[in-house]
C-alpha cells in the first residue's frame, strides 16, 4: 500500500517539477518584457485550450502597472484545426496533420473563466500562411509592437510565415520563446531552429540574446 502511494506521490512531485522547469521561460519572459518597460502586446501563436496564453496573460497583468494592464492586447493565432503536414524528415512521429486541434470556442470559454476581460483578446483565426498577410501587419504593428511573442506551432512550415509576420512589430527589448527547440533531433538545420535561423540571415539588422533554455528558448531583442 505505502508502495503505491510512494509512487503516486513521486509521479506528482516529478509532473509538477517538469512542469515548473518547462513554464519558468515563459514565466522569465513575461517577467524581462515587464521589469526592462517594454510597452507592446502579447502574441502567441498555437494557442490550443489556452493554458499558456491564460498564464502569460494574467502575469503580464499582475507585473504591469493599471494603466499599462488596461491597454495591453492579447493575441491568439490559431488555425484552431491542429497541424498541417510536415515534409521534415527530423520532425516527431506524432507530428501529424490535424495533432492539437481544438476547437475556437473551447479556447475562448476558458479565457472567459479566467477572468481575462474579453475586450483584450484578439483571436486571428486560419493556417499561419494564408492568415499572416501583410494587412494584418499593418493592422496589428500600426501603433502597438510586440512585449513578447510565444511561439508553439511545432514545424517548420508553420514558424516560417510567423517570423515574417513578426518583423516589422519587433522593436528593442521584444520577448520571444520558441517551444519544441529541442525537438527534431535539436538540429539547427531543421525545426523551428531552422526557420529561426533562416529569419535571422534575412534579416541581418535584428541581433538577439538568449537569456534562457529548457525545452522551450527565449531570447530578447537587443538592436533592430
Amino acid at each position: 500500500m505505502f508502495s503505491v502511494i510512494n509512487k503516486v506521490i513521486d509521479k506528482l512531485v516529478y509532473n509538477s517539477v517538469r512542469r515548473s522547469i518547462l513554464d519558468w521561460p515563459l514565466d522569465f519572459g513575461v517577467e524581462t518584457a515587464v521589469f526592462n518597460n517594454v510597452i507592446g502586446d502579447y502574441h502567441e501563436f498555437g494557442v490550443l485550450e489556452g493554458r499558456s496564453f491564460i498564464r502569460n496573460a494574467k502575469n503580464f497583468l499582475k507585473l504591469l502597472d493599471e494603466k499599462d494592464a488596461k491597454t495591453m492586447n492579447f493575441w491568439a493565432y490559431d488555425s484552431f484545426k491542429g497541424l498541417p503536414e510536415t515534409s521534415d524528415p527530423y520532425a516527431p512521429s506524432h507530428f501529424k496533420k490535424g495533432v492539437y486541434a481544438a476547437p475556437q470556442d473551447v479556447f475562448l470559454s476558458n479565457v472567459e473563466k479566467s477572468g481575462i476581460a474579453r475586450s483584450q483578446v484578439q483571436v486571428v483565426e486560419g493556417f499561419y500562411d494564408q492568415s499572416l498577410t501583410d494587412q494584418l501587419v499593418a493592422k496589428v504593428f500600426s501603433n502597438r509592437k510586440v512585449a513578447m511573442t510565444y511561439i508553439d506551432c511545432d514545424i517548420y512550415e508553420s514558424t516560417v510565415p510567423i517570423f515574417k509576420f513578426l518583423t516589422n512589430g519587433l522593436q528593442v527589448g521584444s520577448v520571444i520563446v520558441i517551444d519544441d527547440w529541442v525537438r527534431h533531433h535539436a538540429h539547427p538545420k531543421h525545426g523551428l531552429q531552422r526557420a529561426f535561423y533562416e529569419w535571422l540571415e534575412e534579416n541581418p539588422s535584428i541581433k538577439v540574446n538568449r537569456i534562457a533554455l529548457t525545452k522551450r528558448v527565449t531570447f530578447a531583442v537587443y538592436e533592430i
